[in-house]
Formats: C-alpha cells, structure tokens, sequence
C-alpha cells in the first residue's frame, strides 16, 4: 500500500511539469504573434499525447489503490474492534461512507478517528478501559483536510478545464493549469499523511494487542493463584477465560472485554 500511496505521488509530481507546459502553450497561443509560431501546433499534439498517457497511468494506479485502500481501511476498524467494544462505525461502512456523497465529507474522517481512539496503547498514553476518551493524533486530521482541499481542486480545475476558450482567450484554461498545479502538490502531501496513518494506526495496534496479551497473561495468573482455572477463550477478542472455582459457576461475561462467553461442556475446577 505505501508503494501505492508514494506511486500515486509520483504520477502527481510528473503532472506538475505536464501540467506547466499546457500553461505555457496557452500563453503562446494568447500571443499576437501566435501565427508565426510554427511549432505551437506540434507542441500542442505532443503535450495531448503526453497528457493522456500519463492520466491512463494514473488513473490504472488510482483504481489499485482505491482497493488497497478500503482493504486496509477494512482490516483497520476490524482490528479496532478486537481491541475495544462499543465502537459506532464498524469496519465495513468505514469503507463504504467514502462512497456516499455528502456523507463522505465526514463520517470517513470520525470513523478512522475511532479506530485510533480505540487502538490507542497505554505506551502512547492510552487509557483502554476509557478508550472514548482518547486523544486523536493532529495529523490525522491535517490527512483529512489535504484529501477534502486535492479533491476540491482536482474538480474545480476538471470543469474550468472542459470549457471552451474565447477566441484567442485562453484565461479559464490557464486558471485550471494553476488548480492543477496546486492540486497535486496537495496530492502529495496527502499521500505522505495517508502513509503515515496507516502506519501510526497498525503500529499502535500491534502494540495495544502486546499489551492486552500481558494483561492476560498477568490476569491468568492471578485467577489461577486464586483458585480458578482456564478453561476457553473469548470469541471476540481472544481473552483466556477462567472457569469457576469449585463449587462456583464460570463468570458470565469475559474479564476484558465484557463479551458473553460461550457455554463450556464443564467448569474446570481445581482440584
């Protein structure tokens, strides 16, 4: 997915100069003398080539890393919720509000606002057991603003660039050049927020499971000395269950996350 995400920033970066050369021909053509100038056409096809075959590129790596994108988005917020429970935005509409206008404006942005509250590690200064309160990391909402800013651009210069000229007036035609410009240097910046995301996220992850797999194991150990014995493992996020001491019932619910736990053939009292 970073390939993808530094691929995508790529293709922004060669359509900078691209993008440069159309103004320029513009310009040229705007001239008084833009009759005499016996290359203008010549580098007015040679720029439509190069134009089109870079945005067939471009839009090939988009298209792959759309998918990649709602696949680590996905597995994302399915991580957050073996880590945490009660959670608003499950893993399969953080993808699917990218597809819902208007929606997409702001649901996309608090659901992966979540995910990092829920996946936030005690070593990062988390506090699991009230994970809603959780502070979100700045740049993930500077992420946010550069994909809503590249997007705006990116349409604004489209249409102004779907607009015919005025003669030999080539003014709207230049202002979309400059949009464009100014599109993919936001590109760029939102594709190195993106790829930090998405390590910050799965880093924090892995850690906050680390330390819910020594929480276990010190809770296992306390519940053994105790009298109780292991019996089972939670079906939502791995827990080791204890079963009851003799005489005593196994506890309805999983010590770490509150799930009901599944129904045990026995207890497993110490003997």
């Amino acid at each position: 997915m970073i390939g993808l995400l530094v691929a995508n920033a790529a293709m922004d970066l060669v359509f900078i100069p691209l993008d440069l050369w159309e103004l320029s021909i513009y310009e040229r053509a705007e001239s008084p003398d833009a009759f005499l100038d016996d290359t203008l056409q010549s580098d007015a096809e040679a720029m439509g080539v190069a134009m089109g075959g870079a945005a067939v590129l471009m839009l090939l790596i988009f298209l792959v890393t759309v998918v990649c994108f709602c696949f680590l988005t996905y597995r994302a917020g399915a991580n957050a919720h073996r880590l945490a429970r009660g959670l608003e935005h499950d893993a399969g509409w953080a993808v699917g509000w990218y597809f819902i206008p208007i929606l997409n404006l702001v649901r996309p942005y608090q659901a992966m606002a979540e995910f990092f509250r829920a996946s936030r590690p005690r070593s990062e200064g988390g506090v699991p057991e009230r994970w809603q309160d959780n502070a979100v990391p700045g740049l993930l909402g500077v992420w946010w603003g550069l994909w809503i800013v590249a997007g705006l651009l990116g349409q604004i210069a489209g249409r102004l660039a779907m607009q015919e000229p005025v003669g030999r007036d080539f003014t709207v035609a230049k202002l979309a050049c400059y949009l464009s410009v100014a599109e993919s240097l936001v590109g760029i910046a939102a594709a190195a927020a993106a790829i930090w995301m998405f390590r910050t996220l799965f880093h924090w992850q892995s850690e906050r499971r680390e330390e819910k797999r020594f929480e276990r194991d010190e809770e296992a150990a306390r519940l053994t000395a105790s009298g109780y014995a292991l019996a089972d493992t939670c079906r939502e996020c791995g827990e080791a269950l204890v079963a009851g001491g003799i005489g005593e019932a196994d506890p309805a619910n999983c010590p770490m996350c509150g799930a009901e736990r599944p129904a045990r053939r026995e207890p497993t009292p110490v003997a």
